[in-house]
């Protein structure tokens, strides 16, 4: 079941994640989460192997938890761009509120050719833009290898609480 959705993309792309599964989908829990999203952006970490990483923030019951979303492909020389399996590791966080307040944090590893990784800890929600920023390293899991640094931060914007 699709939970509500807050995205700060552009309609169209948010359309296409929406449609490939790349938007997170929510932890098990009672109450609904609404998801507030920044843009995606592909990234190179070597020439054969681009990861596509966004972040966002899941707002339920007065509490954010963060995400990272990943997809991973690797450029064959015969079939082009394909869906690969990759790690996700290093996934040291910091966020801060819109009052300057900063927490820090650690994200699981996480493995897999589209996937969601959520935080453990939640933060009391506060509207407004918080920034995220998330240390992170993806590696290949293919013959060819490859893996090296897709940190980013990003600015995303919470409009309510509950």
């Amino acid at each position: 079941m699709r939970r509500p959705l807050k995205v700060a993309l552009v309609p169209t792309v948010a359309l296409a994640f929406s449609a490939i599964g790349l938007l997170p989908a929510s932890p098990a829990v009672a109450a609904s989460t609404t998801w507030s999203c920044a843009s995606s952006a592909w990234r190179y970490p070597v020439s054969h192997f681009e990861v596509r990483a966004m972040l966002c923030l899941g707002e339920s019951l007065g509490q954010l938890t963060p995400s990272l979303t990943s997809e991973c492909k690797q450029n064959d020389a015969l079939a082009g761009w394909q869906a690969k399996e990759c790690t996700a590791t290093n996934l040291n966080y910091r966020l801060t509120a819109p009052d300057g307040t900063v927490y820090n944090g650690k994200l699981p590893d996480g493995t897999g050719y589209n996937f969601d990784i959520y935080g453990t800890t939640t933060y009391k929600c506060a509207a407004g833009d918080w920034t995220y920023e998330q240390q992170s390293t993806h590696t290949l899991n293919t013959y060819a290898g490859g893996s090296g640094d897709t940190s980013q931060t990003q600015t995303i914007n919470v409009a309510s609480c509950s």
